[in-house]
């Protein structure tokens, strides 16, 4: 058995072993309170990320077909761009999954934990500004700046295989593996937030608190209805739509930073559209931005002792 171990070991990433102990997990607590072994449902928000995901795999495999060295005799060419494609697909894959996790841990959530913190969260926001930014901002409220921070919410989205792009082209494959531990581990990590500090957020918990409604055009109603539709109705701590593209902003201060040019005017746009919106306190985007600090620095030494745990797995096969 340890042999068969160790040889599992060599042969999975860090990303992968996560993704097999995350969905273990998962099975196993969805068991522990209903019965039945079952990921819940796959809601909007996981199709929207398989689209994503799909095209960012289609533009590298056609950037990798297009660079592949044509002297080469036509079956090794195949062989090239099969072998290539089989291992792009692993790099990409685990990621994906990692992120419509999110979807399928629909109502799990609430039958874990299921008393909510909103009141927690709501203190912490009055204890900083006197009120929860959410209603705050209802002064501010108009068509135009609906539809601008609904693209805003959405383009989070896009955040991650933006970067990955741009590191898979312009870095080298290590790179590449930090940027989707990172990601693999912060998104792993907010779903445990999710699980301890559960919260529907303002727009729920405080609806009698808005009197201005938030209307918008086709933008807007496309993102409420992808949004509302594919959401976990207690995803607010920490705040995944923040915590994941300020990593992304982290990274590509290291790996590539043109992406900043466009990275940051839209995590501030995320970071204002967050309460805006009415989706988080305050505090859940304070949680999300340490959030990622954490794991910036943290990833890299985990990527570390992983490899190294290979390496001494490789010796002892030996």
């Amino acid at each position: 058995m340890a042999r068969y171990f160790r040889r599992l070991v060599c042969f999975l990433t860090i990303e992968e072993a996560m993704l097999c102990l995350a969905i273990v997990v998962v099975l196993l607590l969805s068991f522990s309170v209903t019965g039945e072994f079952h990921l819940g449902r796959a809601g909007r928000i996981g199709n929207f990320f398989a689209l994503i995901c799909s095209c960012s795999l289609l533009v590298v495999g056609l950037h990798d077909v297009y660079h592949a060295d044509e002297e080469l005799p036509t079956m090794t060419l195949a062989k090239q761009i099969l072998w290539r494609s089989i291992s792009v697909l692993r790099d990409w894959l685990p990621l994906y999954f990692a992120l419509s996790l999110y979807s399928y841990l629909y109502g799990l959530v609430s039958l874990l934990n299921p008393v909510d913190c909103d009141d927690l969260l709501l203190a912490a926001d009055r204890a900083l500004f006197g009120e929860t930014p959410a209603v705050l901002m209802q002064s501010w409220v108009s068509p135009w700046l609906t539809e601008v921070l609904s693209f805003c919410y959405l383009s989070m989205m896009v955040f991650p295989p933006a970067l990955l792009l741009c590191v898979h082209w312009k870095c080298d494959r290590e790179s590449f593996h930090r940027v989707t531990v990172g990601l693999m581990v912060i998104c792993l990590l907010g779903y445990c937030g999710y699980v301890l500090v559960p919260a529907v957020g303002p727009q729920v918990y405080m609806q009698a608190k808005f009197n201005v409604p938030l209307t918008g055009g086709l933008l807007s109603k496309i993102g409420h209805d992808i949004i509302e539709q594919g959401r976990n109705p207690r995803d607010c701590f920490p705040s995944m739509h923040v915590a994941v593209p300020f990593l992304m902003l982290l990274y590509s201060w290291v790996y590539w930073r043109p992406f900043l040019f466009v990275g940051f005017p839209l995590f501030v746009g995320i970071f204002i559209s967050t309460m805006y919106l009415r989706y988080h306190y305050i505090v859940d985007l304070f949680a999300g931005m340490i959030l990622a600090v954490a794991v910036f620095y943290g990833g890299v030494y985990l990527q570390k002792w992983w490899l190294l745990k290979q390496s001494a797995c490789r010796l002892r096969e030996e």
